[in-house]
């Protein structure tokens, strides 16, 4: 029986260009993933970490090749389709949380379902048991600025779930974390994606912490060096 994977990249090319060159970012990279792992991508800045991850998430399209989740290839779709995906089937916990400053922890968390017009008595109920899960119900009316970076990176954790993806795309979650947090939030991915058997691939620099996923992949010059 052939394996089943969530999501496969075949062949990736991305270029970036100037006047004066070209920068071949993602030279023929392959990834498959299979649902309820936790990968880790970790490699030298500039390697092309965060340009894959945004491709994978659709927020970008690559020059070259394409990408499949489940059996649906993202760069056959209209933008529209395409943010239709996003808002649906893939989370985003990035480094700069990106939260709203002008609204409470709930309502950041429930962003992302009332802008696709879900019922909002039901998508506070269910930003409220994500706050709960994550540790921050009783932070629910507070404001980003009330917030301790920890905290609002555990908002973005919510808000990422708010819409149950698929899979969830993080990109250098604990950049701008201590240690104890840092080791705090990885904790929480950690029991999320075991729990939940939910898909995780993250991007970070740190390697220590990258332990705890089930796959660390190195990214250097382009491609995945140590792809199985």
């Amino acid at each position: 029986m052939e394996d089943s994977f969530l999501l496969e990249a075949h062949h990736l090319h991305k270029y970036y260009r100037t006047r004066v060159e070209s920068l071949h970012v993602l030279k023929g990279l392959d990834l498959k993933i299979r649902t309820g792992e936790m990968i880790f991508i970790v490699g030298p800045s500039g390697s092309g970490k965060s340009t894959l991850l945004h491709i994978l998430g659709s927020l970008d399209r690559p020059d070259e090749g394409e990408v499949i989740l489940e059996d649906e290839i993202l760069f056959e779709k209209s933008e529209s389709e395409l943010a239709r995906l996003r808002n649906q089937e893939i989370g985003f916990i990035f480094q700069f949380h990106h939260l709203l400053p002008d609204f409470t922890a709930l309502e950041n968390v429930m962003m992302p379902q009332l802008i696709g017009r879900m019922k909002r008595k039901e998508v506070q109920k269910r930003a409220k048991d994500l706050l709960q899960e994550v540790g921050l119900l009783n932070r629910e009316t507070h404001r980003p600025s009330e917030l301790s970076g920890g905290e609002k990176q555990r908002v973005a954790v919510a808000r990422a779930l708010i819409h149950s993806p698929k899979i969830v795309l993080a990109d250098e979650p604990t950049g701008n974390l201590d240690s104890a947090s840092s080791t705090a939030l990885y904790n929480l991915l950690l029991s999320l994606s075991r729990e939940r058997n939910l898909t995780f691939l993250i991007v970070t620099h740190n390697e220590a912490l990258a332990q705890k996923g089930d796959r660390i992949l190195q990214l250097v010059d382009g491609i995945i060096q140590n792809n199985p």
